[in-house]
């Protein structure tokens, strides 16, 4: 969809009244309160001053996107002002923004906010963008000026447009030696593991089994002349696989609804250092998302 669609010009605040940071942040949120009927100025205002802790705002060529997110909206609306001589958003060199657009977000809606948040940045890369819109003569010149770019916000990819089949479920309370044939059989290096059920319970992989039998290993080994004669992993299968899955689960494994955008999903696994998560429909395992899947969703991308 166009990005035009996402503005609507009652929401377009040309020209600021001040070039003060704190008074244009109040007007925009003013006339945001106006639109949607509603006092929420201090929860949207509380909102961008706590998100301001982790970092500044500008884009360094004279655009700002402040946001707050907030329980006190059920959708993502966006604001613009502009000012012709900037609004100082900051002391230093390159802080003064002529364009601001703010985002007041729900807590919930993370995914919408990141795309639309990407097209904005990508409209405002080309300095005549910023130019034509820190001058335009009110909301209306603006929002065509906007729709005349033809920027558009692309479309989502999800979890569930790329997710695999997982290799199979074992329960909880199995042995450990069925969820091993699981993981053998299949080469996979996680098998969800489901409650009686049906419901996500934990995964095991291959690096918790390990992990487990080492730590039992170590538990029991009482001399270096044992340490040094002992297998410590086929020794745990010998005895210990009749131990339940639940013993021997991985904490560590994430897992992600299977609406969740690809770009959160990237972002999540990247944030935990793993490889593979566990793609769940209303509490049940229904499919593994990979790294390497998005990897290779990202060169098909870009050969075709």
């Amino acid at each position: 969809m166009r990005l035009s669609s996402l503005l609507n010009p009652k929401l377009i605040v040309s020209p600021l009244a001040s070039q003060d940071r704190d008074l244009a942040l109040k007007e925009m949120v003013r006339r945001l309160c106006d639109v949607v009927q509603s006092d929420i100025s201090s929860d949207i205002l509380a909102a961008v001053s706590a998100r301001e802790k982790f970092g500044g705002f500008t884009m360094g060529n004279g655009v700002a996107f402040p946001h707050a997110r907030t329980d006190r909206v059920g959708r993502v609306w966006v604001v613009m002002g502009t000012h012709p001589a900037g609004v100082a958003f900051g002391p230093g060199p390159g802080s003064s923004a002529r364009v601001i657009v703010l985002f007041v977000i729900p807590k919930t809606h993370a995914a919408s906010y990141l795309q639309t948040l990407a097209a904005f940045s990508n409209l405002f890369k080309n300095p005549n963008h910023v130019e034509e819109i820190a001058t335009a003569q009110g909301p209306e010149e603006i929002w065509d000026y906007i729709d005349g770019t033809a920027v558009r916000v692309r479309e989502a990819t999800f979890v569930r447009d790329l997710m695999s089949p997982h290799p199979g479920l074992v329960s909880a309370r199995a042995p450990l030696r069925e969820g091993l044939d699981i993981l053998v059989a299949s080469g996979a290096d996680v098998v969800p593991a489901v409650d009686d059920a049906g419901a996500y319970a934990g995964a095991l992989t291959p690096r918790a089994v390990v992990k487990k039998g080492i730590r039992t290993w170590l538990t029991y080994a009482g001399s270096p002349a044992v340490l040094s004669t002992q297998a410590p992993f086929e020794d745990f299968l010998k005895h210990h696989g009749d131990l339940p899955v639940s013993a021997v689960l991985d904490p560590g494994i994430p897992t992600l609804a299977e609406d969740t955008t690809l770009l959160e999903a990237t972002m999540t696994l990247t944030r935990l250092g793993r490889n593979t998560a566990v793609v769940l429909r209303a509490g049940k395992p229904v499919g593994v998302l990979r790294m390497a899947d998005i990897v290779r969703r990202a060169i098909f991308t870009r050969m075709v």
